[in-house]
């Protein structure tokens, strides 16, 4: 069974970097005060997406031996209060068989291929739209609704607030960060190959986003799916569903 009070954070941040890690302590003890957190430090590389992969690949390794359900945050997040409801949380996790990970912050990032054909459907300002039950991003990302308050993602670039449930489901994330570093690209780019076949879901009413303020990337993170417009299908639209 689930509790969310089981659920440990690990948050990443420059601990030089004093706006952002007071940023992110206060917000967790606001918002998360009953959950157990630790800071994991950041790596300071180059080029600044081998670090942030390597400092992921810290935290995931520290959620793996924990033995618990575990976050890891980035410390450019912020806390959208009216989105965070805990029993709907504990409600979904414990009907969904296999669940392997859920996106508490989600983006609109996405394979680059998709983003034109995708742009060509949505009208001006629209960072969403749900073809039947499939979800197009204005950046690339997909998924596949589910009901008023998750999707499935099927391609996502982002890992800012990720709660992970499955070891195996960790196991495979770790060996993309391995591989991301070594092909010296992002190593969120490659997530899509296991969320593709994993099972993965989101919040239509995301908890967390990336807050401007601090440098975050807030317009391509705080997106919500509810009231989104439908379309139906249509064959011109085929070479994007798959």
């Amino acid at each position: 069974m689930f509790h969310f009070r089981d659920v440990i954070i690990f948050w990443i941040n420059c601990s030089s970097n004093q706006k952002r890690y007071n940023h992110i302590e206060k917000l967790l003890e606001k918002y998360f005060p009953g959950n157990e957190r630790h800071h994991v430090e950041a790596v300071m590389h180059r080029p600044k997406y081998q670090g942030v992969t390597m400092a992921h690949t810290l935290a995931l390794m520290k959620g793996l031996t924990s033995n618990n359900p575990f976050i890891i945050l980035e410390d450019d997040v912020d806390v959208a209060i009216e989105n965070l409801d805990i029993k709907l949380l504990e409600k979904f996790v414990n009907g969904m068989n296999g669940l392997d990970a859920l996106y508490l912050g989600i983006s609109g990032w996405g394979n680059y291929k998709n983003r034109k054909v995708i742009g060509s459907i949505l009208d001006k300002g629209e960072r969403v739209i749900r073809v039947d039950d499939k979800l197009f991003f204005y950046k690339g990302a997909k998924g596949e609704w589910y009901d008023d308050d998750f999707f499935k993602i099927r391609d996502m670039y982002g890992a800012h607030a990720i709660l992970y449930l499955n070891k195996e489901y960790v196991l495979k994330t770790l060996k993309i960060c391995i591989y991301a570093v070594d092909q010296n690209r992002p190593h969120d780019i490659y997530l899509p190959k296991i969320l593709r076949k994993g099972c993965v879901y989101g919040l239509c009413k995301s908890i967390f986003y990336q807050l401007a303020r601090i440098g975050g990337q807030e317009r391509a993170t705080k997106i919500y799916l509810r009231g989104v417009r439908e379309i139906n299908y249509n064959k011109k639209y085929e070479n994007i569903i798959e």
